[in-house]
């Protein structure tokens, strides 16, 4: 899929210790295209906004720049709505700040998905209780799950 774009890819196995934190680390200073994994995103979106878009986030920050001179100082649109959000204490008007939030970063494109991936969709028998109720790191939210016998797939009436 992504040859078919145009783009050549080669593969490059990495030693973990000396190559791999210079692409996962470097904030996006450096040449070519790599497929990195951040640390656990936080669960709440103006947090998570905050990792990944502002310096003030820490190692999630991308690295970007809205020049485009390579100065790590990010988007000052992006840190801008970003505040504004943090500071709303009316829930329709942040969720309203953070849904502009993801249609400029959408058109911004700074973070890229892997071609062809997607961010998830998740499906749940009527029977698994408490599914996305406790979104909290997604490694291990089965922990909180429950299934309710009477509902299929388990009855089957």
């Amino acid at each position: 899929m992504i040859a078919e774009a145009g783009f050549r890819i080669t593969r490059k196995q990495m030693d973990t210790q000396l190559d791999y934190p210079k692409f996962r680390d470097g904030n996006g200073q450096f040449e070519n295209w790599a497929y990195i994994v951040g640390g656990p995103l936080a669960s709440e979106p103006v947090a998570a906004f905050v990792w990944r878009h502002t310096k003030t986030g820490g190692a999630g920050f991308l690295g970007y720049d809205a020049a485009g001179k390579g100065d790590q100082s990010g988007d000052p649109e992006v840190i801008s709505m970003i505040a504004r959000a943090g500071r709303e204490t009316d829930v329709n008007r942040r969720k309203a700040i953070v849904q502009d939030i993801q249609r400029y970063l959408g058109k911004a494109q700074y973070q890229v998905m892997v071609p062809g991936g997607f961010s998830r969709f998740d499906l749940a028998w009527p029977g698994l209780k408490n599914f996305q109720v406790y979104n909290g790191d997604q490694r291990g939210p089965n922990h909180t799950w429950w299934h309710d016998r009477t509902l299929p797939p388990f009855n089957r009436a």
